[in-house]
C-alpha cells in the first residue's frame, strides 16, 4: 500500500509509522556492484555502488543495504522510519 501524508494523495492510506520498514523505489543512482550494463540480463539484483543518504524530517533513516537494482534504471531501498512527532 502506499503511505503519505493522508489528504495529499487519494492513494494513501496512511502516514508511516516511527520504526516502520518500507519500501523505497527511486532511479538516478549509478553503478552497481558487479556492473550492470544496460542490455545484461541478471537474475539477483546487484548493489548500489555509492550508498545514498536518506532523511525524513530531518533525521537519517536507516537502510538495509546500500540499494538494489531492480529493473532498468529502478532501484529499491529498505529504510527504517526515524522515530519523529507526527
Amino acid at each position: 500500500s502506499l503511505l503519505g501524508k493522508p489528504g495529499v494523495d487519494p492513494r494513501v492510506s496512511r502516514a508511516p509509522r516511527p520504526n516502520e520498514i518500507i519500501q523505497f523505489f527511486a532511479t538516478g543512482f549509478g553503478k552497481t556492484t558487479p556492473l550492470i550494463q544496460s542490455d545484461q540480463l541478471f537474475s539477483l539484483p546487484p548493489e548500489v555502488q555509492v550508498s545514498p543518504r536518506v532523511t525524513i524530517g530531518g533525521r537519517t533513516a536507516s537502510l538495509f543495504s546500500k540499494g538494489n537494482l531492480i529493473a532498468p534504471g529502478l532501484y529499491q531501498f529498505n529504510i527504517t522510519i526515524p522515530d519523529l512527532a507526527d
